[in-house]
């Protein structure tokens, strides 16, 4: 699984979040199912929030050599992705929401 450190910014400050909508707000950013998400921890300060959460992909490995590798990742149902496009995947999904 892969951890993840995101802020969050709440639209209602009066309002707490819950693990599960961290999940949808997680999942629906990043283009992933609520499954995908697990909430760890959330730290919520007036109209932000910080939380741990972790994602759960499913990962296709290939051996070169005498070492496995990271062959595709499935991001989505049906979309595989090689390591660099994930992570410019997310890189370009974290960016996109602090330019909001």
């Amino acid at each position: 699984m892969i951890c993840v450190f995101a802020a969050i910014l709440v639209s209602c400050s009066g309002s707490k979040l819950t693990p599960k909508d961290v999940n949808k707000v997680i999942a629906q950013d990043l283009g992933l199912t609520e499954k995908q998400v697990d909430t760890h921890a959330i730290s919520q300060l007036a109209g932000a929030a910080q939380v741990e959460a972790s994602l759960k992909l499913t990962f296709s490995l290939q051996k070169r050599g005498n070492e496995w590798h990271i062959y595709k990742i499935q991001y989505t149902h049906n979309e595989w992705l090689t390591p660099d496009q994930f992570q410019n995947s997310l890189r370009n999904a974290f960016v996109a929401e602090l330019n909001r």
